[in-house]
């Protein structure tokens, strides 16, 4: 909420804040940069986009999310939704962002992957995991498991439990206002030196948040359950 006052526009924020984000962080010798946003469309600045991808590519490790959209009110509607074309050749990896809330409305698991046609693309978790282990991405996907750096990975119904560290807040969190402006660094010179870094909403205006197990109350933002 500080950030999106700061910034004093609505979201989604233009291409170049988030170039600006990223390359911050790359300055700040992140490992790995992952985005937990959208970059479906080009953006009506083309600058802006191409300092996005430019940044990306300069990342050590960058990854980001896309989506396979099943349209509810049309059975068999299938959409596979992509990052735009310059971010999506300046990236690492890609990956889908869904998570699973069972019936009683706390959120326990991520949807390990989904298909398209004849393909098959994990959860960006794994994305990330793989490019900071340093092993191959995951192969042998099924609703009971698949594998991942040498072991399988028990699923259920093609979902993945999340073993929780914690509530919300469990892991360092920054807003954007503390990264552009230089106050994270100067407090912490290595707050993200070698470190994986995700970048998501919090706020709770933009709905990104859950209930887990450990509070229904306090939510927890979508990217730090990725986390």
């Amino acid at each position: 909420d500080t950030s999106l006052a700061w910034v004093g526009l609505q979201w989604p924020w233009p291409r170049s804040y988030i170039a600006d984000i990223v390359s911050k962080l790359n300055e700040a010798g992140a490992r790995v940069v992952g985005l937990d946003i959208f970059l479906f469309e080009e953006s009506n600045d083309p600058s802006g986009d191409e300092a996005l991808a430019n940044a990306l590519e300069a990342a050590d490790n960058s990854v980001v999310v896309m989506r396979i959209f099943r349209d509810p009110r049309q059975p068999g509607a299938v959409t596979l939704e992509r990052p735009f074309p310059s971010v999506r050749d300046s990236v690492d990896e890609t990956g889908i962002t869904s998570l699973v809330r069972d019936k009683d409305a706390i959120t326990r698991s991520l949807q390990a992957y989904d298909t398209y046609i004849d393909d098959t693309y994990f959860n960006w978790s794994f994305e990330v995991a793989h490019l900071v282990l340093r092993v191959d991405a995951p192969s042998n996907a099924s609703p009971t498991g698949l594998t991942f750096n040498g072991r399988t990975v028990p699923l259920q119904r093609g979902n993945l439990l999340v073993n929780f560290d914690g509530p919300a807040g469990t892991y360092p969190t920054y807003s954007v206002v503390e990264v552009l402006e230089g106050d994270a660094l100067e407090k912490d010179p290595n707050a993200f030196r070698d470190k994986i870094v995700l970048v998501g909403a919090t706020t709770i205006t933009l709905q990104d948040v859950y209930p887990t197990p450990f509070s229904a109350q306090a939510l927890t933002p979508g990217v730090e359950i990725v986390a």
